[in-house]
């Protein structure tokens, strides 16, 4: 994982943070890469008021990873209430 904090370090871009999503998706380590990336950023930030505000690599992969998994999971999830509600 040291290599990922290099590159999480050094490098800020989408397609990396896309790239890493993908690699580490099914692999044993992916919470480890999530982890380090997010300990990072909250080691890094001066003040509360500006935590996950930056754009950096632990705010880019927890976009991408919402992005890929949430629609799913507030669908499954507020679909029977909606229906419920609305039918």
């Amino acid at each position: 994982m040291a290599v990922t904090r290099v590159i999480c370090a050094n490098v800020i871009d989408d397609e990396l943070a896309e790239s890493l999503l993908t690699i580490f998706e099914g692999h044993p380590n992916f919470k480890q890469l999530m982890y380090s990336a997010l300990y990072d950023e909250v080691h890094r930030t001066q003040t509360v008021e500006t935590l996950f505000r930056v754009d950096s690599m632990a705010t880019k992969l927890m976009k991408k990873y919402t992005k890929k998994y949430g629609a799913t999971w507030i669908i499954d999830t507020l679909r029977k209430p909606i229906e419920k509600i609305w039918y």
